[in-house]
C-alpha cells in the first residue's frame, strides 16, 4: 500500500547532511509491516542539494565537503592531492577542522564542473592522484604541426 505524504517535510538524512529537508518527491509505503520510503530522481535530488551547498556565501563545513568529494566520485586521497594537502588535512577537514579559503574556492569550482558533465574532471583527479611527490628532474616538449607539445 502507498501512500505520498506532501504535506509534511521529510527530513532526508541519508545523503550524510543535517539540514535537508524534502517537501516532496518522496514515497512512504508499506512493505510487509515496514515503513519504506522511495524517492524520485536521487540523483537529481543529489545535484540539487550539490548545487545549494556551493552558492551559499559561508564556507564549506566538513560534512558538506565530504558530500561534494562524494558525489565527485573522488576518493580522498585524489581530492588532497589536488588541493595540495595530505589526505590527513582533508580528512579533519570533513571532521569539521576549518577549510582553508582557497581549498574552499577550488572545491565548488571542481563541484561545478561535474555538475557540468565536464569529463575531464574526473580523468584530472584520476591522474592527480597517481602522482609522486618526487620529480624526475625534466620536462620535455616538442614541437609538431600543431604546435607545442608535452613530449612522451
Amino acid at each position: 500500500m502507498k501512500q505520498s505524504i506532501s504535506n509534511q517535510p521529510f527530513h532526508y538524512k541519508a545523503c550524510g547532511l543535517d539540514n535537508i529537508f524534502l517537501l516532496n518527491g518522496f514515497t512512504i509505503h508499506d512493505e510487509d509491516g515496514e515503513q519504506a520510503i522511495s524517492f524520485e530522481d536521487i540523483e537529481g535530488l543529489h545535484t540539487a542539494i550539490g548545487m545549494n551547498i556551493i552558492k551559499h556565501v559561508r564556507k564549506l563545513d566538513g560534512k558538506e565537503l565530504k558530500f561534494l568529494r562524494k558525489e565527485m566520485e573522488a576518493t580522498q586521497g585524489m581530492l588532497a592531492t589536488l588541493l595540495g594537502v595530505t589526505e590527513d588535512t582533508l580528512r579533519r577537514w570533513e571532521k569539521g577542522d576549518a577549510i582553508n579559503e582557497s581549498a574552499d574556492r577550488l572545491i565548488r569550482l571542481l563541484y561545478t564542473e561535474h555538475v557540468n558533465c565536464n569529463p575531464k574532471i574526473h580523468e584530472l583527479l584520476e591522474k592527480l592522484s597517481q602522482l609522486e611527490n618526487d620529480h624526475d628532474g625534466g620536462n620535455f616538449v616538442k614541437t609538431s604541426d600543431d604546435g607545442w607539445k608535452v613530449a612522451a
